[in-house]
């Protein structure tokens, strides 16, 4: 007898390697490897990746090619089911590196950049909206590029980033209950280009870009641990690789930290973090090399026989 398999798997999409690309990767945790899926319609790095109802959404980013380079507000939604991509509706603005976080059934993308010009903005796509349209909320307090975002409890994080002078320290915390951000307690070390996700009570800052921390200017090994009960920061053990714009993810109660690039060279390194013995060990590596891409969960469906 047949019957239907679903298995959880973390998706890779987008990024930088030489030049924008529209690969998209596949990990399988049962058997610890990657598998090719079906490309995105358009390449871009500084892309935002998000997964919500079983659905993977990339978001922005920029078309960087040998003859084109331009920030994106097309937005792409890929379905495991019949590994295809489809174009929904785009932003209202271009944001080359954003952040981007699901609450409930939105999507919220969160600052970045258009041109020379360093956003605050925040849109919302509700996938329970008959229109489907992105909608303005409130700004941050604070322009940023390269940010990291993740959501915790229902509040939407965005920490660190880029203001156009200065590696930021700075988070805010957005309620969609209230509309309003409100400050955090800052970073220990003022981060771009750096992945945050969130597991159990703690949310995690990995890696990033600090031109002045007692790391020196360059890529971070760093690893920040925000405490959301006692609101306190506290450093953890850093990374086995130094990089900035990398991807992080939660997945079977660990953090897989995937690519990025380490101040010369793109890299396809992933790397396992247990929380409970703190210690990075290394995965299965990419199938190719990227930074400014972004990764997410999502299911794979199977057809099994019962033997």
């Amino acid at each position: 007898m047949s019957f239907f398999k679903i298995h959880i798997d973390l998706d890779c999409a987008g990024g930088y390697f030489n030049k924008s690309i529209n690969t998209m990767e596949c990990y399988f945790l049962e058997t610890q490897t990657w598998k090719r899926c079906a490309d995105l319609s358009l390449p871009r790095s500084g892309t935002g990746v998000v997964s919500l109802h079983m659905r993977v959404y990339v978001i922005g980013g920029r078309y960087n090619t040998r003859n084109e380079n331009y920030d994106c507000r097309e937005v792409e939604r890929y379905d495991p089911f019949v590994n295809k991509w489809t174009l929904i509706k785009p932003m209202n603005h271009p944001r080359n590196r954003l952040g981007v976080a699901a609450i409930d059934h939105c999507i919220y993308a969160v600052g970045g950049s258009h041109g020379q010009k360093t956003l605050s903005s925040v849109e919302r796509y509700s996938t329970v909206d008959e229109n489907e349209n992105w909608t303005e909320v409130a700004s941050m307090h604070t322009p940023r590029i390269g940010l990291a975002v993740c959501a915790h409890s229902r509040l939407l994080y965005a920490i660190g980033g880029y203001d156009g002078h200065r590696r930021l320290s700075e988070v805010e915390s957005y309620n969609p209950d209230t509309n309003c951000w409100k400050h955090e307690k800052s970073l220990l070390i003022g981060r771009s280009g750096a992945a945050a996700v969130a597991l159990n009570e703690c949310i995690y800052v990995v890696g990033g870009y600090a031109s002045d921390s007692i790391d020196g200017p360059l890529q971070l090994d760093s690893v920040e641990q925000y405490n959301t009960l006692t609101q306190q920061w506290s450093f953890v053990r850093p990374l086995n690789c130094r990089r900035s714009a990398l991807s992080c993810v939660a997945l079977d109660n660990r953090l897989f930290a995937l690519g990025g690039y380490d101040g010369q060279n793109f890299s396809s390194i992933v790397e396992i973090y247990d929380p409970d013995k703190d210690e990075w060990t290394y995965g299965t590596r990419l199938t190719q090399e990227r930074s400014g891409h972004g990764s997410a969960l999502t299911v794979e469906p199977t057809f099994e026989t019962d033997d």
